[in-house]
């Protein structure tokens, strides 16, 4: 509801969204039998719930909206979501955040299939390790637990 929200704000302002940017993450650095099961959840309901929730609140928009200029069809789009190399490939202590940018992987593909004929345009960036503060904040194996350093 609130993505929902949010879009809205940014139509009454700009009357179209033609790019969406998709770069939400919660990394975990934990081994999988020793992770709490709502460890898992909370890196899905971030890393694939949100990004699914904001994409299908602007996909809606750009597959209904008429050009306003020609009052054609819909201009359509151009989603990016950048997912992970984790989402191509696992790894050791990431087995929640590469589940969930594996399922990011899965959603975004069958969605490219979708829409490209409508005009909306979707690419998956998948970058390798990056310096950034995703390893700091990486989940560990419970929620109240923070991991040991790291870089995403």
């Amino acid at each position: 509801a609130s993505h929902a929200r949010a879009v809205q704000t940014v139509l009454s302002r700009f009357d179209r969204i033609d790019f969406l940017f998709n770069n939400a993450g919660r990394a975990q650095r934990a081994v999988c039998e020793d992770t709490e099961l709502v460890v898992d959840q909370q890196i899905m309901e971030v890393n694939y719930v949100g990004t699914v929730s904001l994409t299908k609140a602007v996909l809606s928009h750009m597959l209904g909206a008429s050009d306003p200029v020609s009052g054609g069809p819909p201009r359509g789009g151009h989603i990016v979501v950048i997912s992970s190399a984790a989402g191509k490939v696992g790894s050791p202590c990431a087995s929640g955040y590469a589940g969930a940018k594996h399922a990011l992987q899965g959603f975004f593909d069958s969605l490219r299939m979708e829409v490209a004929a409508r005009g909306v345009k979707i690419t998956s960036v998948c970058p390798g390790p990056v310096v950034s503060n995703i390893g700091t904040n990486s989940l560990s194996t419970s929620l109240s637990a923070r991991a040991q350093g790291g870089s995403g």
